[in-house]
């Protein structure tokens, strides 16, 4: 495993696993939680579980329970399952630093789901390039395309859709508490929640967000309730930004901000 990905110790005691549980229509390869340098398919417990593929383009699926399912280098498909589940393309990393660039599919159940498509570290910096596909259910889940942490970066050309929730769309970076910086030419969908928000490219809670925006299409859907920036959000720093964005439909009772930064 590469240096600074986060290791599971697995599934919570006293849960169980179905032996007819299939991941994308595949039964479970590999016993337990953790997977091989190859291409597996995992499938979680009906409890609390800690997934994570290693190497290989692999098929993930944490069913019920609060599961954190992460992908690990390669091409992977994962699915959260019924619980508030954390989803991660690439790493997760409780160290200084977690990146990732495979191009990797993330599905939301149905509860409120954090998918993050490339490399997330709660505690440090995150960055990511991948070309990720992600879908949020029915929960009030939050996309973000690349790179989640205290400091965040991203520039993967990533599709976004909404589920059926109130959900919260991050083209490429999410930074916690710090600087965030993204310029991938991302799609962002909205679902058919009545209220949510869409970011082209960046999203920076305490410090700046910067970088050559991607040329980002942002569809606001028409349920009403949507708030839309082009490129970033830095709502007590700077924000600055330069891409060529298209924000598209939208009813009357949307609140719409057309422009770079915000």
């Amino acid at each position: 495993m590469a240096a600074g990905v986060l290791t599971f110790a697995g599934s919570a005691a006293g849960t169980t696993q179905a032996a007819t549980d299939l991941c994308f229509g595949r039964a479970a390869t590999v016993v337990g939680s953790v997977g091989t340098p190859g291409d597996d398919v995992i499938i979680g417990t009906s409890g609390d579980d800690d997934l994570d593929g290693l190497g290989g383009d692999d098929l993930i699926c944490g069913l019920g329970g609060v599961d954190v399912v992460v992908g690990g280098p390669g091409n992977d498909t994962l699915h959260g399952g019924a619980g508030p589940d954390t989803v991660v393309g690439d790493s997760l990393s409780l160290g200084p630093a977690a990146d990732g660039g495979g191009a990797d599919r993330l599905f939301g159940g149905a509860g409120p789901d954090d998918l993050v498509g490339d490399g997330y570290a709660p505690h440090g910096r995150a960055t990511g390039a991948g070309h990720d596909r992600l879908r949020g259910g029915s929960g009030a889940d939050v996309l973000v395309g690349d790179s989640k942490g205290e400091h965040a970066s991203g520039g993967g050309a990533d599709t976004l859709e909404g589920g059926t929730g109130d959900d919260v769309l991050v083209g490429d970076s999410v930074a916690e508490d710090g600087d965030a910086h993204g310029a991938g030419s991302d799609v962002l969908r909205e679902g058919t929640g009545s209220a949510g928000a869409a970011f082209g490219d960046s999203v920076a809670f305490v410090g700046s967000a910067t970088g050559r925006g991607g040329h980002d299409v942002v569809d606001l859907g028409t349920d009403g309730g949507m708030f839309a920036v082009g490129d970033h959000l830095a709502p007590d720093g700077s924000a600055t930004g330069s891409g060529d964005d298209m924000l598209v439909g939208g009813s009357a009772d949307e609140m719409m901000l057309v422009g770079d930064s915000a």
